[in-house]
């Protein structure tokens, strides 16, 4: 072989190795952002706390840096004791941390204007801050999740809002907790119309309640294995 065909060889050899660098550089490179990307949420800060009562389905009394404190759950509320399953919300929240250690991390706004402290309580530490991670470890999010508590958005404390509302949204469309008992309430309160013969319930102004007219609520008409009417529609 020839000194020129030699060279020539060499030359695009070395040409070819230089392109495979390249493409490894550019491919190291995309490995890099890509795990920069997925830790660019970091780890939140947490500080533990015992909790010594549940006074009520949002607020907790806990030993804090060796001071009682109470805590009010940031970005969600449970319903009142004496509304409708405000009852199964406190008694929830009772007997998953009275005497519990739990981990607190707060927001931007720390106390509200009653003066507790306004935290989002994790149940564990988080391996990484991924969905699945905060809907089993932290308990703001499992309250959600069961439909014992609702999002509510009247502070900044707004770190998680966008993850709450959708867990809220499930909740709501699965009728858990507190959106069965809403639905409930509000079957129980519409007024549909049967007659004395037939097995479908109508709207006020079907045409078949010509002869008999009987109003009933949409829950009982249901309870009694009424149908809704085809022509009409009524509400289900």
């Amino acid at each position: 072989m020839k000194n020129t065909d030699i060279l020539g060889y060499e030359k695009i050899r070395q040409n070819k190795s230089n392109i495979v660098g390249r493409i490894k550089l550019i491919l190291l490179l995309f490995i890099l952002i890509a795990l920069s990307l997925g830790s660019s949420q970091k780890l939140p800060k947490l500080t533990q706390a015992k909790v010594n009562k549940v006074l009520d389905g949002n607020t907790l009394e806990v030993l804090l840096n060796n001071k009682v404190e109470k805590i009010r759950f940031a970005g969600i509320e449970c319903p009142e004791i004496n509304k409708p399953y405000g009852k199964e919300a406190f008694n929830f929240v009772k007997n998953q941390l009275l005497d519990k250690k739990i981990y607190l991390e707060f927001d931007t706004e720390l106390r509200d204007k009653y003066k507790r402290i306004q935290a989002y309580v994790w149940l564990e530490k988080p391996k990484e801050l991924t969905e699945k991670e905060i809907k089993s470890k932290m308990f703001s999010a499992i309250l959600l999740s069961e439909g014992f508590a609702q999002v509510i958005t009247t502070s900044s404390n707004i770190k998680y809002t966008k993850f709450f509302l959708n867990l809220q949204k499930i909740a709501k469309e699965n009728n858990k907790g507190l959106w069965k008992k809403e639905k409930e309430v509000k079957t129980s309160s519409i007024i549909v119309y049967i007659t004395e013969t037939g097995k479908k319930y109508h709207r006020e102004d079907c045409k078949y309640l010509e002869e008999s007219k009987i109003p009933i609520s949409l829950e009982e008409a249901k309870r009694q294995g009424y149908k809704p009417c085809k022509i009409c529609k009524p509400p289900e």
